[in-house]
Parts: structure tokens; sequence; C-alpha cells
């Protein structure tokens, strides 16, 4: 690919013009990453939501603080990358005025939805400030020439640190390893060479090697790198059974196959004609006070609606029987997101109606009670919006929330597993609480998102899933 026209940094704004000499000493700074560019993915749809940068920001540092400058100050610059633009990108700093003659430049890259929010909206200090976790991030110190010649730089921004912020006081930056961080003077070279865009050994997603589960229908998730969590549910009222579903991050999953439907009543009984379960095992019966639950002695006209008043551990039990697991919270939420990673629903950003999903029954939406499942996986009885992903899972969004094995706590807590890029993560998954995802029938439509997530708990709104392996 072509290089873009250079950019000129005048470093002498971040010291006054008293510093500056004259001189036309020039860094000729190319940026090149091995990840994925907008120019790619219109060509390779196999190219995993996390691999790609959209934008690149830009910003000179003093040689103390100011490790976040406003992007409308001199010396910090945000470039877009669309289709078109040419690669590698290159820019210049000159007449820096430095006292010690050394340039300090921090260059991230990352997704155009991978920014700062406040109060649920972009402001004009935060809307550029890439957040910590979801950018390649480095942090370089040259010296400039002696001479009033042009020297050259070429910085990588690589796929593996992604997710790995630089450190700023220690004067350190993931160059090739997240786990063992290098001095800011080095790892970068003064050669010429093609780009390598679109490299990364993790670019791609990767499809299903293991066969699907007989006699089951499912859907295979691809695995690879993406983003997990959602903004607009940060600082939650837990009072609500609200669980935070911050900070956003990348994971990285092997691929899976998921249950197309949550598992129903019919299904579940055969299960239980097995001997399997103990009789406080088996879900609660419905009666006049537990009217919405789905279970009966004997079957009926409920077959086809999910199972729900049913305790963790007999639907960790029925997945496991079926040679398979409840879900983690991050496959849930990669089945439903796929390579939507900023859509706010299954079917995209449009808001929710009483036709999209089965939920807010509380709210004046027809209906009590679960419906019988994949009832509202139609777009056309809704204008687009239906509660079905592009791969054919249904009721991701309403219906009833769905058990996950992971415990209910942010993404940040002690608990969770933490890695610039997490490799197939779960929460103490054998502790005593869990999540569940997703909304329900009793649900508002704000909790029909894909980022809701919710403390579990027997109830008539609360039903299950499972997932097997895609890989050996």
């Amino acid at each position: 690919m072509g290089r873009a026209a250079a950019l000129t940094f005048i470093g002498c704004a971040l010291f006054g013009a008293a510093s500056c000499s004259g001189s036309e000493r020039q860094l000729l700074v190319i940026v090149d990453t091995d990840v994925a560019l907008p120019a790619h993915v219109g060509s390779d749809p196999a190219i995993a939501p996390g691999a790609i940068i959209e934008r690149l920001r830009v910003d000179m540092l003093p040689n103390t603080g100011l490790e976040n400058p406003i992007v409308s100050d001199p010396y910090s610059r945000i470039f877009e990358l669309g289709p078109t633009t040419k690669w590698p990108l290159s820019f210049a700093v000159s007449d820096s005025g430095t006292p010690d003659g050394l340039v300090r430049i921090r260059i991230r890259g990352y997704r155009a939805d991978s920014t700062s929010r406040t109060d649920n909206l972009l402001t004009s200090s935060d809307a550029s400030r890439p957040l910590l976790h979801l950018t390649i991030d480095r942090f370089v110190i040259v010296e400039l020439p002696q001479d009033d010649v042009v020297k050259k730089v070429r910085v990588v921004l690589s796929g593996d640190c992604l997710g790995a912020p630089a450190n700023i006081d220690e004067q350190t930056n993931c160059i090739t390893n997240p786990d063992a961080y290098e001095s800011a003077r080095g790892g970068f070279t003064s050669e010429d060479a093609p780009s390598i865009a679109g490299t990364w050994s993790s670019l791609r997603s990767v499809p299903c090697a293991l066969p699907a589960p007989p006699d089951k229908d499912v859907v295979c998730e691809p695995g690879g790198v993406t983003i997990r969590g959602d903004l607009n549910f940060e600082d939650v009222d837990t009072s609500f059974e609200q669980v935070e579903s911050t900070p956003r991050h990348f994971v990285r999953l092997a691929p899976f196959y998921i249950d197309r439907r949550e598992v129903t009543v019919g299904r579940f009984r055969k299960f239980v004609a097995t001997g399997a379960l103990s009789a406080e095992q088996v879900p609660d019966v419905r009666s006049p006070t537990n009217p919405n639950c789905t279970w009966s002695d004997t079957a009926g006209a409920d077959e086809e609606l999910p199972i729900n008043c049913i305790p963790y551990r007999t639907a960790r039990a029925f997945c496991k029987a079926e040679g398979g697991d409840l879900p983690t919270d991050a496959q849930w939420e990669h089945a439903a997101r796929g390579a939507r990673v900023g859509a706010s629903y299954v079917w995209g950003d449009e808001d929710a109606r009483c036709c999209s999903a089965r939920t807010a029954n509380v709210s004046g939406c027809p209906g009590i009670g679960p419906a019988v499942v994949g009832s509202y996986a139609d777009p056309a009885r809704c204008e687009g919006r239906a509660d079905v992903t592009p791969e054919g899972v249904v009721d991701l969004a309403g219906n009833v929330r769905e058990m996950v094995v992971d415990a209910p706590e942010s993404y940040d807590s002690e608990k969770c597993p933490r890695a610039a890029i997490a490799k197939d993560p779960v929460c103490d998954p054998d502790g005593d609480a869990h999540t569940a995802r997703g909304g329900s029938f009793r649900t508002s439509f704000d909790r029909a998102k894909i980022g809701m997530r919710t403390t579990t708990r027997i109830s008539d709104d609360v039903g299950f899933r499972c997932v097997y392996p895609g890989a050996p």
C-alpha cells in the first residue's frame, strides 16, 4: 500500500517559542501494523471483529506528565483510516525545541467505537480518547538528528499488544509481548520495509474443527479475537440485580457450538425420564403461586416453551449430560454480538419494540409469561427487528434470561482473569452466585440490550441453553 502525505508537528508548542531554535532537523515517523485496516474488511469477511484498527491517534508528549492531551491541542492528531487510506502512514516531527533533544510520541491504534464516554454521551474532551484496554498503544522516545537532516523511524503496532497500555511513567510499552514490556527507547527501526498490515497470526476467525454434536440443533460460533463489554452498563443500580458490563476489553475465544434455541420443556422432559435427577433437582411445577413456571408432571401444551423455575446446578447438570456446559459470559456475548461488536441489540441499534422480542410484558407489551421459543425470529414482522442473530440463534434478547457460569462481577474484579487479551475467560465458575444474560418477558426494553447482565436465581423468567466444544 502507498504512503500517505506526511503531517508536521511543531514541537515547540509544547515548550514555548523561546525553546525553538529554528533548526530544520526532522524526524520522519512511519507507522505500520500487522492487524487489519478498513481496506481489508470488505475483501475478507473472516477477519475477527477485534483484529481491526480504524483510527490512529498520535500525541507528542513533553518530558514530564501530560499523558492524555486533548485532541484539539497542537501536539495531538487523529487519523481516520478509511477503505482508501494509504498505508503505512507517516508524519514528520520538526523543530521540537525539547530541552534534552528527545522526542516523546504516543501512538495508539483502535476501533472507532473504542473511545471514552461520559454519561453515555461522547464529550468534546473524551470523544477522541481511546479506551485503555482497547488499543494497540506504543510509546517511543527518539533522539532528534544532530544535523539538518531527516531521521527515519519505523514503528510497528503489533496485534499481540492489543489491550496492553503503555506505561508512560516507567517509559515502557508492549512491542511484541504483553507479558514482557520493553523500553520506549527501542523497538523501532530505520529500515524501509513493505507494509505487514493484515498479516497478524490471529487476524481471522477460527471455524469449528469438530463436528456438531449429533441430534442437536446448534450453531457454530467461530472463535477468534473479539471485544466484550458495554459502557452503557457502567455504575449500574445493583438493587435491581444488575451487574456492570465494564470495562470493555479484548477476549480470545475458541470456536464453539451453541444451542439455536433455549432448552424447552419437552427437551428437558426427556432428560428427567433418564432418572438422572433427584426429586429436589426437578424444576418447580406450575401452580397458582407460580403461574408462569412452564414445567408440569406430564407432557402437555407447553412442551415448546423454555424451561424455567430451575436451579442453576440442575441446568448445568443437564448441559453436562448432553456433552456440553452452560455458556461462559464471554461465549454468550460473542454469540449475541458476532461481528457486530458495537451493536446495542442482536438486530442492531434500532430501539426495541413489543414486536422485536418477548420482553416488557409488565410495561404494556401483550402476553403473559414466556413464549414458544423462536416466536420473534421473523424480521418481517417488526421492520427488520427480530430476536435472531445473523447466525440463526434465537431469543437472546427476550423470552427468558439465560444462565451463564460466571460470577456476577465486573470484568476487572479480582475474581476474574485479566490479560491484555483474555483467553476463554471465565469468572469464578464454582462460586455460589452466577450471572444471567439477556432480557426476558418481565424486563424493560432497555434490558433487551446485549450488554445486560443480572444475577441469576430460581425464577419464572430465567432459563438456559447449552454450548459444546468446537475445537479439540
